[in-house]
């Protein structure tokens, strides 16, 4: 057990990085957002006190999402994640929110690093959530599971599952089985904003993230992104997330524009 238990620890610690940006230590830590990406803080010294914050990296979305902060509810949670870790907030001359937490105390800079740390990764995770009912995700879905039951057999297809035993957080939209055990998936992205839209790639794109560390991912032809051609979106503010999708060799596919290149991906 002592073996396992330093295992466990030697992994968790060989993912803390840390590097010197000007005055500040930039710590990447360990703590995971539903974003795909792990949450950075910085520590810096100001006169006898030390300042762990998130460098402004929420306000700036660099973890790709927006809070929704028009939302009641998420203002709600996202208060008690402020009050729980007594996180404070400042605003920078150009505009930028800061959240920070401070001690004089150098054996306590673990604590408030941890702490600030948790903080941005609810948050973020937090704001991923769906916070009012969506009917027009609802109908695109319908429509293209409808769609693929037009056009495939019935037992090659399986929706709302995971396809790895290795990673069963990873949930498809559809997946289409192929003989030799092969399959093409398919992530549904659709929102009613800006920002759901946003949301919706980004937890697409997580579960392709997690599929890529089993062993079954040797199995899957192809990765498709099927985005719903919702009309009051504004697609040129998305490209960059969907040429990020190209280059990780998923498919985005625009829905019901392209249904016919999605058959042709699926039953390839």
């Amino acid at each position: 057990m002592k073996y396992i238990f330093k295992e466990i620890t030697d992994a968790f610690g060989a993912l803390w990085k840390c590097r010197p940006v000007g005055d500040s230590l930039e710590i990447t830590t360990p703590f995971p957002t539903s974003t795909s990406m792990y949450v950075t803080v910085f520590l810096t010294k100001r006169d006898d006190a030390w300042i762990v914050s998130d460098g402004g990296w929420v306000c700036n979305e660099i973890y790709n999402c927006e809070l929704p902060t028009e939302e009641k509810i998420y203002n709600r949670v996202f208060d008690f994640f402020l009050d729980d870790y007594g996180i404070k907030i400042t605003t920078s001359k150009n505009g930028s929110t800061y959240y920070y937490k401070g001690t004089r105390n150098i054996a306590l800079v673990p604590n408030i690093v941890f702490d600030v740390a948790n903080f941005v990764s609810n948050i973020v995770t937090t704001a991923l959530i769906e916070f009012r009912p969506q009917n027009i995700p609802e109908r695109f879905n319908t429509q293209v599971k409808n769609f693929l039951r037009e056009n495939i057999d019935n037992e090659r297809l399986k929706f709302n599952s995971p396809f790895s035993i290795g990673s069963t957080a990873a949930s498809f939209g559809a997946i289409v089985s192929a003989p030799k055990g092969r399959v093409s998936l398919v992530n549904f992205v659709s929102g009613t904003s800006d920002n759901y839209l946003r949301n919706s790639f980004a937890k697409s794109n997580m579960n392709f993230d997690l599929l890529s560390y089993t062993s079954e991912k040797s199995l899957v032809d192809n990765k498709i992104v099927l985005i719903d051609n919702t009309p009051h979106i504004d697609f040129d503010k998305f490209s960059p997330i969907v040429d990020m999708c190209k280059r990780k060799e998923q498919i985005p596919l625009i829905w019901p524009d392209e249904k016919q290149e999605l058959l042709d991906n699926v039953c390839a």
